[in-house]
């Protein structure tokens, strides 16, 4: 697989050429390649799915409260140097972004307003094309495929509106894109699948500016995770949420706790207090929330819920990340 950095370079430079920053910004087309779903992630296969995480990318750049935060932990000059050796790249014009684990292959898929002729163009300078298909006419939806570097690779355009990008094995994108065409009837995307629906009815995790699923058994170093816990769940998701000056994370568990609930309430609440209170969530601010974590326990699941101060935390994700994000930004 990719190395963190090498899949966002090839995310970037090879699929996402921002629309926001340039000149002249090509117009939004009236025909949308992607008919079933506004949301890129209600096109997300599910099967073999690990996790996926879906960010709002644009509506982050634009909120106000995250204005000083994140000139402090991606400066100006920075992200237009990033712009500048990636092809044209602002990712704050992006409107959403979604990343999909499955092992042997990770999926990204970007909405905004893009160049198919750049993007395939790009893709073909940086890797060696083996072929290029269109799947339909109109509006266009054309991948190319091929390998960059050792990485089996492959791109496709969905018009003017999104673009997607699968790293490894193929075949998650396929699906996506039959997803994204309504051609899957009978199917169900990975949010509407019994191990994410019940995160996904709008009540027990809030969709916020990012939002993680995880779908179990969750097996190895991760089954000992959050106090043994997460060994017993079947689906885990995390969200986070603006709200002026602060950030709101929920973080449900999904599992058959049954009468135990309660006791697995509170060893939750140990568990992330320790994360809290270790020497990366001190520097982060988690110490010293806005609100106080609340841990709700119920038959079938466990929601901790907390919210801490945006700029404590953008301050301490500036200090310990600072020497890894000049990296990926160089």
């Amino acid at each position: 697989m990719v190395t963190r950095r090498r899949a966002l370079e090839m995310l970037a430079s090879s699929v996402l050429v921002a629309c926001g920053s340039a000149p002249k910004t090509p117009p939004a087309p009236k025909d949308q390649a992607l008919r079933t779903s506004t949301d890129l992630l209600g096109c997300v296969p599910g099967s073999g799915l690990h996790w996926v995480v879906r960010a709002k990318l644009r509506d982050i750049a634009a909120a106000p409260e995250l204005v000083g935060v994140l000139a402090t932990i991606f400066p100006e000059d920075k992200l237009s140097a990033f712009a500048e050796s990636h092809g044209g790249v602002d990712l704050r014009q992006v409107k959403e972004l979604v990343v999909a684990d499955y092992g042997d292959a990770t999926l990204y898929a970007a909405r905004g307003v893009f160049d198919p002729a750049r993007i395939e163009s790009t893709f073909q300078r940086r890797g060696e094309v083996e072929g290029r298909g269109v799947d339909l006419q109109h509006p266009p939806v054309v991948r190319t495929f091929g390998n960059v570097g050792d990485t089996r690779v492959q791109v496709a355009t969905f018009g003017r509106d999104a673009v997607a990008l699968e790293a490894g094995r193929f075949g998650p994108l396929r699906a996506f894109e039959a997803f994204a065409e309504g051609k899957l009837k009978r199917a169900k995307p990975a949010i509407a699948q019994d191990a994410f629906a019940p995160l996904m009815d709008g009540k027990r995790l809030p969709s916020g500016e990012v939002l993680a699923l995880a779908a179990g058994p969750f097996e190895g170093e991760w089954r000992g995770g959050l106090g043994g816990l997460l060994g017993a769940c079947t689906a885990a998701g995390l969200s986070f949420a603006l709200a002026g000056k602060l950030i709101r994370v929920r973080l449900v568990l999904l599992g058959a706790f049954g009468t135990d609930a309660p006791a697995a309430a509170e060893r939750l609440s140990a568990a992330t207090n320790v994360i809290c209170q270790n020497a990366l969530g001190r520097l982060l601010g988690l110490d010293a929330p806005a609100e106080p974590p609340v841990v709700t326990p119920a038959a079938d699941s466990l929601t901790w819920g907390a919210a801490f101060q945006i700029d404590k935390l953008g301050s301490g994700i500036h200090t310990a990340l600072d020497a890894q994000i000049r990296e990926i930004m160089r």
